[in-house]
């Protein structure tokens, strides 16, 4: 290991070629990032600071390929930094083009035209192909940055398209902007100021994850999947790195990217799923370290990408069975994730032909009623997360489905799952107006589509107006005199009692128009509602106490069915 100070327009300037390596993450610096180190620019621009230290910059010096002019070096970090700097350098070279008679000073007094700094810091003249930049992203990068630097001495300009990096054009556009006449040498300056910490690495010698991880680098701090990614490629050949990343690894960026679902989630699932114990947030990382050690790498990361497939079925919509995807449908639209690493268990046994759909489907039903039974009987979620991290150890694997309906019903206390009686009466008065608004909407979905062969669709009506929950008897406390009389002496105890509750709502795109009107008006428009459920309204002649408990009871006998009880 080699390690020194050395200005970082020096590093650029050397006679070498800076890559990403492949399982580095992709640049993602945003413009809170860029904003703060033009800032830190131009001040020590400004300032009487002989230099501003900038962060370290770690390497791998690559195995020198004899007769070739230029060393090649594996950026191990500080890739933001460095990226960042081109852009930022690559904006003034764009100022410069497009403003000819400005120029840049440097300190001796001399004159540094636009030319001289893309031959000094952006490419090497007298090479072809890749080897021709001096800096080389990662693969979803590299041609957007190859793109903005070829660009900047092209008589017709590439377009940029949607397989460009959103990040590197974004900071690019963003210094393109910042930089002006005021403040072009100004920027240069500082940026001549700029100093870093290099550690080079020798390959064979020195060991590049334990000093990944034990830096402290300036910009965003790397997730999970970041150190976990570096932990599994860091180690191996470059065209073993390639053959991994692009095989799998990369599938399962693309994956969680594109649903903006959460790596580092799925990851503790699946050791959850491996280890069959109990991990933390914190302890992701070093308990996939201790399970890596055990494993084959290769078929470690085949693994992982095949449990993320099955993450895909169950949490993104991406499930092919038509009954199945209808279930894991309904399952998120719960908004509960606890039970993804049962989930994934049961996909592992589904997959190798273990598990029946008809049987996973049921499994799914009851685990809906078991949620939906507890959240209405206002029975504490803390106790979920453990119930379902050790589910699949106490049902019998080879009949999963009579043996998870045994667990739940042997359940007690707060793990327990209510019974008909219990949540029958905890339904009546039920507050469910200020339920969490998926877990309102998923109930009155169910309520809605039961076995309806054509599904109503109640975010929005025909008419592509919101569809929202309606009181019918009005929740303003200063009820008009129609509304005290129809609901009799008793009307502000009838309304506090059973104002929120099921009986006295429905659903309805006509909610404004209908606001505290008296019963009867409501009822016109009710009648001529598409909603399933307003039918009930159609022969009612009041609207009190005693109605709102009948349609309440009616309402939970149906629930008993789309919820039931094993």
């Amino acid at each position: 290991m080699e390690a020194g100070k050395q200005g970082l327009l020096t590093f650029l300037g050397q006679n070498q070629q800076s890559s990403i390596p492949i399982f580095q993450r992709k640049y993602s610096w945003t413009n809170k990032e860029c904003k703060q180190l033009w800032e830190d620019i131009l001040r020590v621009g400004n300032s009487n600071e002989d230099n501003h230290f900038i962060g370290s910059v770690v390497y791998m010096k690559e195995n020198p390929v004899v007769m070739d002019p230029i060393s090649n070096i594996m950026i191990i970090d500080g890739q933001q930094r460095i990226t960042t700097i081109t852009l930022l350098i690559s904006a003034i070279v764009e100022f410069l083009s497009e403003n000819p008679n400005e120029q840049i000073i440097r300190s001796n007094g001399t004159v540094f035209p636009a030319d001289n700094l893309i031959s000094y810091y952006l490419i090497h003249e007298r090479e072809l192909g890749e080897n021709r930049y001096r800096l080389l992203l990662t693969q979803d990068d590299k041609n957007t940055l190859i793109k903005i630097i070829d660009n900047l001495s092209a008589t017709e300009k590439i377009p940029f398209n949607d397989n460009d990096s959103k990040r590197l054009k974004e900071n690019f556009d963003y210094f393109k902007k910042k930089i002006n006449k005021n403040n072009f040498q100004n920027v240069y300056d500082g940026l001549s100021k700029l100093l870093i910490i290099y550690v080079a690495l020798e390959q064979g010698k020195d060991n590049p994850q334990l000093i990944f991880e034990s830096l402290n680098s300036t910009g965003l701090e790397l997730t999970k999947s970041d150190l976990i990614r570096n932990y599994i490629l860091m180690d191996l050949l470059p065209e073993e790195q390639e053959k991994l990343y692009n095989t799998y690894w990369h599938d399962i960026e693309v994956l969680f990217e594109k649903n903006d679902g959460d790596f580092d989630k799925f990851i503790r699932d699946y050791l959850i799923v491996k280890t069959n114990k109990k991990i933390k947030f914190e302890n992701i990382y070093t308990e996939f370290k201790i399970y890596a050690s055990q494993t084959d790498l290769n078929d470690l990361v085949i693994d992982i990408h095949k449990y993320a497939l099955y993450f895909e079925s169950i949490a993104f919509g991406g499930e092919e069975n038509p009954k199945l995807q209808a279930s894991f449908e309904s399952l998120r639209s719960m908004d509960y994730d606890v039970t993804d690493s049962f989930m994934l268990h049961l996909y592992r046994d589904y997959d190798e032909h273990n598990l029946s759909t008809d049987d996973f489907c049921s499994i799914i039903k009851y685990t809906e009623s078991y949620l939906l039974r507890r959240l209405i009987c206002s029975i504490p979620t803390n106790s979920l997360k453990n119930t379902y991290e050790n589910m699949y150890g106490e049902i019998d694997n080879t009949n999963h489905f009579n043996s998870y309906k045994n667990v739940l019903l042997s359940k007690e206390n707060n793990y327990r799952m209510p019974n008909d009686v219990e949540f029958s009466s905890n339904f009546l008065f039920k507050d469910i107006f200020h339920l969490n608004p998926k877990n309102k909407r998923y109930i009155w979905d169910k309520f809605e589509n039961w076995e309806r062969k054509e599904r109503k669709d109640i975010k929005s009506d025909t008419h592509g107006e919101w569809i929202t929950v309606e009181h019918v008897m009005p929740q303003n406390s200063d009820l008009s005199v129609e509304w005290q009389i129809a609901l009799g002496e008793r009307w502000e105890e009838i309304q506090d009692t059973y104002l929120h509750t099921l009986g006295n709502l429905t659903l309805t795109g006509c909610n404004s128009e209908m606001g505290d009107k008296p019963f009867e008006f409501k009822q016109k428009i009710l009648k001529k509602s598409s909603i399933s459920l307003n039918r009930y309204f159609d022969d009612v002649e009041d609207w009190n106490g005693s109605e709102i408990k009948i349609r309440a009871d009616l309402l939970i006998n149906k629930a008993k069915k789309i919820w039931p009880y094993p």
